[in-house]
């Protein structure tokens, strides 16, 4: 299970994958950037209002170029690697895939040892799991992170200063004028 967090936007379920794969055993910072960007397009693809979705997607990936990848890529994957031997790697990816099956796809589990049989580095297990991630986005639980919800507002913000009308923004900037000067 991985966490993420909760949101309204669309593009939520883009986050979500995006925030798992930091957590993800031998992913690297390029291959969930390169997943979230292919979610958000995917996402606006079919969105009923592509535009707003792909503001929206610049906004996200603009975010997510201004934070540090690896401040949430490092800490989380420490927290989810776990080392095993050699000979018993094979067994624990094993026990993983059982894991997500049993929980998400029942019906697929006998696919378990042949795609152990591929998964035989790190990062061809770590991109494994980010697909799985993706197609069983069940298997993330949403946690409300702070940095997050700092995020989630000026995101809000961004999109609601976007929004105003042209005429409604200089009403403001005339209010602001009319505090009183003090003289």
């Amino acid at each position: 299970t991985f966490s993420a967090t909760k949101s309204d936007d669309p593009l939520s379920h883009c986050c979500d994958v995006r925030q798992a794969c930091d957590q993800i055993c031998g992913s690297t910072l390029r291959q969930c950037n390169d997943a979230f960007e292919s979610c958000m397009n995917s996402t606006c693809a079919v969105a009923p209002d592509r535009d707003d979705c792909e503001r929206s997607a610049s906004i996200h990936k603009l975010m997510t170029q201004l934070g540090d990848g690896c401040t949430k890529l490092v800490p989380g994957q420490t927290a989810s690697c776990q080392c095993v031997a050699a000979d018993e790697a094979a067994a624990r990816r094993a026990q993983v895939l059982t894991d997500v099956y049993k929980k998400h796809a029942p019906e697929s589990i006998d696919k378990v040892p042949g795609l152990v049989e591929k998964a035989t580095t790190p990062k061809k297990f770590a991109t494994l799991l980010a697909k799985l991630v993706q197609k069983y986005p069940k298997t993330i639980t949403r946690k409300k992170d702070p940095s997050a919800a700092y995020l989630e507002n000026l995101m809000k913000q961004a999109k609601d200063k976007g929004a105003k009308a042209p005429e409604e923004e200089e009403e403001e900037e005339a209010d602001d004028d009319d505090d009183g000067d003090l003289l």
